[in-house]
């Protein structure tokens, strides 16, 4: 909700207080990173995903693929 309201920093806030981190929060704020502009950022949580043993899908790695896109 944050992201698509434009709050990239309200929604960075939500995520890092999550108690317990799941792929769907993942994919939300991989995918809020790369609308925002912050390629980055995206490509390190995708890192983290898969230190955390989570399996990413087709849709984060689209958004992987986009975050590439945008640090080139």
């Amino acid at each position: 909700m944050y992201t698509k309201c434009w709050s990239i920093a309200g929604a960075c806030k939500v995520f890092d207080e999550m108690p317990n981190l799941d792929m769907f929060s993942s994919i939300a704020m991989v995918v809020g990173y790369n609308q925002h502009g912050h390629g980055s950022d995206a490509l390190q949580l995708f890192e983290e995903i898969q230190q955390a043993g989570m399996k990413p899908n087709n849709v984060t790695f689209v958004g992987f693929l986009h975050a590439c896109s945008q640090t080139a």
